[in-house]
């Protein structure tokens, strides 16, 4: 079911989207060349599995674990996706386990150096670059690396306690070196508060973690995960000494 539909222009390069109910984004037309994107809601966050032609022909499929593993090409050219800390691809090997790209990152996104030559669009923090808008798809938005910032509103109002979130396109808190905004809505960064007399901890190696538990209660949550959540004023609490939720 396709719920909206939406046009971008970016250097007179004109593209067709759709989504769907949910706000995920199922098909990208650019100069009548359409792909298709079957997705995949069971994950921590919505995943591309697969991209399709018009014709329904294969054009890539996508393996994944915790976090996106590899992805076939259609001619069954698998690459192997490995990340930094931040969850940045860094590298990608082939089949053979040999080197084929690498990747470099300034602090917002923006791509220093890249060597190889295989056709890849999940690069910072993991996430899908459209390099027909060049920006990031994040579910709820996009986001522009070169400026640092969300291209829309983040519908979160912010609290007058904490100026910075008033700030509506802001990206991580500014602080893109330790936090990572998957769903276009909160920021997932190290948190460490010690609120309503327990105290929260979660960083960026338990982020996987913290990411299924939330897909289950079916919430987003971020900064002001101890005092309060977006959609359903539920908070988690870890424990740094059990490394239990």
């Amino acid at each position: 079911m396709v719920a909206m539909d939406a046009t971008a222009t970016n250097n007179g390069t004109q593209a067709n989207y759709q989504y769907n109910i949910d706000g995920i984004r199922t098909s990208k037309t650019v100069n009548g060349q359409a792909t298709h994107y079957l997705i995949d809601n069971t994950q921590a966050y919505a995943q591309v599995i697969a991209e399709t032609d018009s014709l329904g022909s294969r054009l890539k499929t996508y393996l994944y674990g915790d976090d996106l593993i590899s992805q076939t090409d259609s001619d069954n050219t698998t690459n192997t996706f490995h990340y930094d800390g931040l969850g940045s691809t860094r590298l990608l090997s082939s089949d053979a386990g040999e080197q084929s790209d690498s990747y470099d990152y300034l602090a917002f996104g923006e791509l220093q150096n890249q060597t190889g030559t295989t056709e890849n669009n999940y690069l910072y923090t993991g996430e899908q670059f459209d390099g027909d808008l060049d920006q990031y798809y994040l579910r709820a938005r996009y986001y522009d690396q070169n400026v640092g910032r969300f291209t829309q509103q983040d519908e979160w109002m912010g609290r007058d306690g904490e100026p910075v979130t008033l700030n509506k396109y802001l990206y991580t808190h500014a602080d893109p070196v330790n936090g990572i905004d998957p769903s276009g809505y909160m920021s997932l960064v190290s948190l460490n508060t010690a609120q309503a007399g327990q105290g929260v901890l979660i960083n960026i190696a338990h982020q996987h973690v913290f990411r299924k538990a939330f897909k289950k209660m079916g919430c987003e949550v971020g900064f002001a995960l101890a005092e309060e959540t977006i959609r359903h004023g539920i908070y988690v609490l870890y424990d740094s000494v059990s490394g239990r939720y």
